[in-house]
């Protein structure tokens, strides 16, 4: 019987891996656990977990208001070092959130890894705000705009 479900490995191939290898490439070294929200975060997270040994966890915040998702951490967190992990930022709010909740549930993170940035002139205000916290913008793609 042949399966309903197709998967599509070349996506995975093309896409997901190749940002995870960029990611996993820019991850300082006392990173050993990922933080990750919604289905972009969390893809990323899970590939990352494949391709690195270091990690040893990947805690899954699902956002609030989305049927898909439910707003509770999802996996262990036990001293770790974090790293958020996402595909972009456009306003910043699905990362400050996600920041807030980590000083909330006292994870300790100390970068936010993006592929790139949809914001120019905000650059700084971003930047800063995410400093704020304790943690360090990391674009493992090489310059974090995108126009």
């Amino acid at each position: 019987m042949e399966s309903a479900v197709q998967y599509k490995t070349s996506f995975f191939t093309q896409n997901i891996r190749h940002h995870a290898m960029r990611f996993s490439n820019a991850l300082p070294q006392e990173v050993n656990g990922l933080l990750s929200i919604g289905s972009s975060g969390c893809a990323i997270g899970s590939a990352l977990m494949v391709l690195n040994d270091r990690l040893r966890t990947h805690v899954c915040i699902r956002k609030s208001g989305e049927k898909a998702h439910s707003d509770y951490p999802t996996g262990t967190y036990d001293g770790t070092v974090y790293a958020i992990v996402d595909d972009f930022i456009d306003t910043g709010n699905t990362i400050f959130g996600l920041l807030e909740r980590a000083r909330t549930d006292r994870l300790n993170v100390k970068y936010v890894l993006v592929s790139h940035c949809y914001f120019d002139d905000k650059e700084p205000e971003i930047r800063n705000r995410i400093e704020s916290y304790g943690a360090k913008l990391i674009f493992p793609s090489g310059p974090g705009r995108k126009k």
